[in-house]
């Protein structure tokens, strides 16, 4: 059966500046190799914990806005949720999914199956996915409109199956 990308249909590409755009917003597509040799080297500038935060800020950064975007449009929390690991996976991120929801206490628990950056980066003794753990903050900290964390507690770099994280809001 063949899967079609939704998100291809709101592209736009504005060839005079070399622009690609989803909905307004730009993007640009780049190797996760690419990617993952900035984190490597920033590893071995600033070390482990240093470039994982850049990293996590990073992928913070733009969810955050999406995602306060479309709540400041009327999107529910879980439309939001739905439509940015839709989006994700369009994008190539992986295939994400809830695992796990504490009403509560507002915590999650995200799998993401084929994380482009474990693969890419390869075999290693701790989580590498830095990038998605600050993005999927970011998508609930706008589509909760509070600060979220996000660690990774599986990872597809360890030989786990799939990369889980866990996502519970910072303390007031």
């Amino acid at each position: 059966m063949k899967e079609d990308n939704i998100l291809l249909a709101d592209i736009s590409y504005k060839g005079s500046i070399g622009a690609l755009n989803y909905k307004g917003i730009r993007y640009l597509i780049v190797r996760p190799e690419t990617v993952v040799e900035i984190q490597k080297s920033l590893t071995e500038e600033l070390g482990g914990a240093r470039a994982g935060e850049v990293f996590y800020r990073s992928g913070y950064r733009g969810t955050s806005l999406t995602a306060k975007r479309l709540l400041d449009e009327g999107a529910s929390r879980k439309d939001i949720m739905r439509s940015m690991f839709h989006m994700g996976a369009n994008l190539g991120w992986g295939k994400f999914s809830v695992l796990n929801i504490d009403e509560a206490s507002n915590r999650f628990t995200v799998r993401v199956e084929g994380s482009p950056f474990a693969e890419a980066y390869g075999k290693h003794n701790e989580p590498v996915c830095f990038l998605l753990s600050g993005a999927l903050a970011g998508i609930l900290s706008g589509a909760y409109d509070r600060k979220y964390r996000c660690g990774e507690v599986e990872c597809a770099a360890k030989g786990d199956p799939y990369c889980v994280f866990f996502l519970e809001p910072e303390k007031r």
